[in-house]
């Protein structure tokens, strides 16, 4: 670089000396002027990322802006430089002198040194020529700069579009809000399922019993006064009465032991949901973020990084649909409660039955007074009591452990679809991350 009291020494001899610049250079540079000047109007003033959620964000906001800065004040130096350029080279050298003190010369911002600073060094060579007065030299040298503007033309394009590709990709958490969307409308549905389930047992239940209990207080109403005085009538009503009294215990005890398991099932539904929230987040976040530490640390360039943000959306996508498709409860636990309506179902035909039985010989008593005992009609009905409650009692227990399996093998069949998931996903993303690494080392060579 030239010292400044050499600069000054060449403006001094040039008040005396005047050279004159062919008309080509002029001609040139007036193109040069119109061209570099109509980029003002382009380049917009920053390209700011509003999210702070990203760990590089920061850092990238600096290197744009840092860019745009140095970048503009550079073109303004090199358009004045060009304005002043005329017929007499002594004009132009106080802003020459401007070109050589600028900072950004020294600039060590990745995205300049690839997209300006070619060409301020050629304006600066221009500079040079013109405060040593080689006139000669000159028109090759403002050719030099016309190409290397054109050179800087398509490079400033590209990193804008880059720029705006890689802040929109990282603007706002478009991806966190739908993985939160998703997680919420998932526990949204599962609570709501839960209170249907919880619901329609209840509904169940009662129902069967609220029928079973009407048609026993139907029986108590028409046993005949002093036909629960006999000894021997009694032990055939108390039979009806603990089997009625045992199915409303029984049932009472599976509908807590239900509610409890699907208690149980939401939590262990909640536990896969963080999981996989806390993955998609885990995994979102290290692809957003790989590529620009690579940029950040120079082993990729800003292009590189914008690539591999094309279609990055729809890949993400995919596999979050995979991850959250795993969150599959649904079909499980309907097929675990549909069970109880069948047992339920089977149940209400042989009580009914037996129901039905007392309260006809009731009335075959009423009906054929002293000639027909209550006893000799209730005969052989304790034994389908008791066969009744023994089936009831093996059902509670099946549906039971029925349930307690259903809800297990559902934990275990959510914990390998997102073993599986992640395993695709690796295969999915792992493509992209050669693809882009591979574009680094290009970029780097």
């Amino acid at each position: 670089m030239l010292s400044r009291d050499i600069i000054l020494g060449i403006t001094l001899l040039a008040l005396v000396v005047k050279a004159q610049l062919p008309p080509k250079v002029i001609e040139t540079k007036e193109s040069l002027l119109n061209e570099l000047h109509s980029l003002q109007d382009v380049i917009p003033p920053n390209y700011a990322i509003r999210s702070n959620e990203h760990q590089n964000a920061q850092e990238i906001n600096r290197i744009f802006e840092e860019f745009l800065v140095q970048n503009q004040e550079s073109i303004d130096a090199v358009l004045r430089v060009l304005k002043l350029i005329d017929h007499e080279l002594e004009n132009v050298i106080q802003d020459c002198i401007k070109i050589f003190d600028l900072d950004s010369l020294d600039s060590s911002n990745v995205l300049f040194v690839q997209v300006t600073k070619p060409l301020l060094y050629e304006v600066k060579v221009l500079c040079e020529l013109i405060t040593d007065k080689q006139i000669d030299e000159v028109e090759a040298a403002l050719s030099q700069v016309e190409h290397h503007a054109v050179d800087y033309r398509q490079r400033l394009d590209q990193v804008m579009k880059d720029m705006a590709s890689v802040s929109g990709q990282l603007d706002g958490d478009h991806f966190k809000s739908r993985i939160e969307l998703k997680t919420m409308q998932i526990s949204t549905h599962l609570q709501a399922l839960n209170r249907t389930f919880l619901t329609e047992i209840d509904q169940n239940f009662t129902k069967y019993m609220d029928k079973w209990m009407e048609k026993y207080k139907k029986f108590a109403s028409m046993v005949p006064n002093g036909v629960e005085d006999d000894v021997n009538d009694r032990a055939e009503i108390v039979a009806l009465f603990d089997f009625v009294d045992y199915l409303n215990n029984e049932t009472s005890v599976l509908q807590d032991e239900l509610a409890e398991f699907l208690d149980y099932w939401v939590e262990l539904v909640d536990e896969t949901l963080d999981s996989v929230t806390n993955g998609s987040l885990e995994i979102v976040d290290f692809l957003e973020n790989h590529p620009l530490e690579n940029f950040i640390t120079g082993d990729a360039s800003l292009k590189c990084v914008s690539s591999y943000y094309q279609n990055l959306d729809e890949t993400i996508l995919l596999v979050l649909d995979g991850f959250f498709r795993c969150v599959d409860y649904e079909q499980e636990m309907t097929k675990a409660f549909q069970q109880i309506d069948s047992v339920l179902d089977s149940t209400n035909k042989a009580v009914n039955f037996l129901l039905d039985s007392y309260i006809t010989c009731i009335k075959l008593v009423g009906q054929f007074g002293g000639d027909f005992e209550l006893k000799e009609c209730l005969a052989d009905l304790e034994e389908l009591l008791d066969g009744t409650s023994e089936f009831v009692e093996h059902k509670s227990t099946e549906i039971y452990y029925h349930t307690e399996d259903a809800m297990v093998f559902t934990g275990v069949i959510m914990g390998a679809c997102v073993q599986l998931k992640a395993r695709e996903a690796v295969s999915q993303l792992g493509g992209k991350m050669i693809d882009f690494d591979a574009c680094g080392d290009k970029e780097i060579k």
